[in-house]
């Protein structure tokens, strides 16, 4: 059924988006204009000058990806027949999902996801009884949606719009009782995804984050599920495996987009310098002499939506005042301010965390490239048939860059003026590492798994078993980066002998340990 358009906004990816008079009202509340100044990449754009695409203009385009998708929506055609329907999504499923679409990112934090563990570390200390099983900012956009009238369309009922914000609430969370709507925004081929690529690989001009949308959902099924394989009595999306290259090369965008763009060395140095700054401003106590330039601590701007109880209408205008705040422009004056505040102390008012922030804010402000002494980027493989040595390999390669990073911090760093920086990333492989025997088992489906239909055999594969894809020889494997920097150009080569061989030293040993484990 197609909804009502009212208005178009031009996207330089998708062309004209078209908009309902509902999500026209979305998008000009003050909490969703926010959203220009939440950059989409964090400091990405200290390495990539242009990659300045913003959450706004990332939620617009999920938006026009899940309007893709649903426009692409055909039943899976009986065995032996090659008559293909058009499945119809009802008025009131699109409506739900598009509103999720256009809301799954306003609960974003302040560049992204630079901020985002800081607050939720500091939220977790504030509010041990809340527990948060998603990502913080999913959750934190669930709950706005759930409390607040940011989602108020006119003319309706009070309890529908009760409860279709509760659906949509679940949507953005990936807990709503219908797996269709979940595969949308929730999958590991979703519409949030495939934004992100193709609009940061535009912003940054890499081009192999690119990927053909068009002829990934050209080959999107619906299968209707059986009523008897409770509880998944609901339709879900398949892909033809027809689509498998398109699907291959979404893979593989992914990963090198996260490999050298997302990861990017000079990236993950100054997101560290910015979400360590942040971090000892809302948690140090020992900062009174520069109190007039910190930030509001986070829960005094979220405690509106803490609380069980909804907020009408006025409540919810003045939460999304004080969330608007929140933004990248915010956090980056106010560092600005504790930096010029900091240089007119003298030397007996700089403490331990003056000086430490001090340290951050002037390579961060400066633009100073620490000197990058240590570095491991190394693909972990993962033994197929051998789940023992499997968890062995699995124990060691964590225990130790954990180990080798605890080691720097403590100990190492005590020797040297200038601050170590310890990045410790994990890059996951392109498909999970989960192994699905049998898709018709509900017991087992699992909604972010992407489902394949053969249509010469008429059974059903999940990617990481289907042969034919390239993805089946590479997806039980991932990165990790550990990287140390140090401003220091001096300390160069002394720390980097130290770090070697503190790191050879702690393979060795573990090694040695888990001999016997392995040779079982």
């Amino acid at each position: 059924m197609d909804l009502s358009y009212v208005k178009e906004i031009f996207d330089p990816i998708y062309g004209f988006i078209k908009l309902t008079q509902d999500e026209i009202d979305i998008i000009d509340k003050l909490i969703f204009q926010r959203l220009h100044n939440i950059n989409q990449l964090g400091t990405l754009h200290m390495v990539f000058p242009t990659a300045r695409n913003t959450r706004f203009s990332h939620s617009l385009g999920v938006l026009a990806v899940t309007s893709k998708i649903i426009d692409n929506f055909k039943k899976l055609p009986i065995s032996g027949s090659k008559s293909i329907d058009k499945f119809e999504m009802s008025e009131k499923d699109q409506k739900l999902i598009r509103s999720a679409a256009l809301l799954h990112d306003i609960g974003h934090l302040p560049y992204s996801h630079c901020t985002e563990i800081v607050i939720e570390d500091y939220f977790k200390k504030k509010y041990p009884n809340i527990k948060i099983k998603k990502k913080f900012h999913e959750w934190l956009s669930g709950e706005i949606v759930k409390k607040t009238d940011i989602y108020n369309p006119k003319d309706q009922n009070p309890k529908i719009i009760e409860q279709d914000r509760e659906n949509i609430s679940q949507i953005i969370q990936g807990t709503s009782g219908f797996p269709l709507l979940n595969q949308i925004l929730h999958s590991e081929l979703d519409a949030d995804r495939m934004d992100y690529l193709v609009r940061d690989s535009f912003s940054t001009g890499v081009s192999f984050g690119q990927i053909d949308i068009d002829q990934i959902l050209r080959k999107l099924f619906i299968k209707e599920r059986s009523s008897t394989l409770k509880p998944l009595s609901d339709n879900i999306i398949v892909y033809s495996t027809k689509a498998i290259n398109a699907i291959d090369n979404f893979y593989f965008a992914r990963m090198f987009m996260f490999n050298s763009v997302y990861f990017h060395k000079v990236k993950c140095y100054f997101d560290f310098l910015l979400s360590e700054s942040y971090r000892i401003m809302i948690n140090s106590d020992s900062l009174n002499v520069i109190e007039a330039s910190l930030p509001l601590k986070p829960d005094i701007i979220l405690s509106p939506i803490i609380n069980e109880k909804k907020l009408d209408s006025e409540q919810s205008q003045g939460f999304f005042e004080l969330w608007h705040m929140l933004d990248d422009y915010y956090i980056w004056n106010c560092m600005r301010n504790c930096w010029h505040e900091l240089k007119k102390l003298s030397s007996e008012e700089i403490n331990s965390d003056l000086k430490l922030l001090n340290s951050y804010l002037d390579l961060l402000f400066r633009r100073k490239k620490s000197e990058l002494i240590w570095e491991i980027n190394r693909l972990k493989s993962i033994p197929e048939n051998n789940e023992k040595e499997k968890k062995v390999l699995d124990s060691i390669l964590e225990t130790v860059f954990g180990d080798l990073e605890s080691w720097i911090k403590n100990d190492l760093s005590e020797s040297y003026e200038s601050p170590l920086i310890v990045l410790n990333n994990k890059v996951d492989a392109p498909l999970s590492n989960i192994k699905m025997e049998d898709p018709e088992d509900p017991n087992e489906y699992q909604g972010e798994l992407i489902l394949f239909h053969d249509p010469e055999t008429d059974q059903f594969h999940y990617l990481n078993n289907v042969q034919s894809s390239i993805n089946f020889q590479t997806n039980k494997s991932e990165f990790h980066i550990f990287r140390v920097f140090c401003p220091d150009k001096e300390c160069k080569d002394e720390l980097y002998t130290k770090i070697n061989s503190k790191y050879n030293e702690l393979v060795d040993s573990y090694m040695e340990e888990n001999s016997n484990t392995v040779s079982e």
